[in-house]
């Protein structure tokens, strides 16, 4: 499930800063800079999930070796 809500939150973000520089170019400069809160929230919201999943995945392989 967190690969899935990282992979999500990645993709919106990316979405988001490439619909920044469009409104940016369109003239749309207040829609822009909400869209890059929205692109610095979501990467943020990735970054806390891929770290949890990557601890989860850490202590399941010491639990095997040990």
């Amino acid at each position: 499930m967190g690969k899935i809500l990282s992979g999500f939150y990645l993709l919106a973000g990316i979405l988001c800063t490439v619909c920044i520089f469009t409104s940016f170019f369109n003239g749309f400069y207040v829609l822009s800079s909400w869209l890059l809160v929205a692109a610095l929230i979501n990467f943020s919201l990735y970054r806390v999930v891929w770290n949890s999943v990557r601890k989860e995945n850490e202590q399941k392989h010491e639990t095997i070796r040990a």
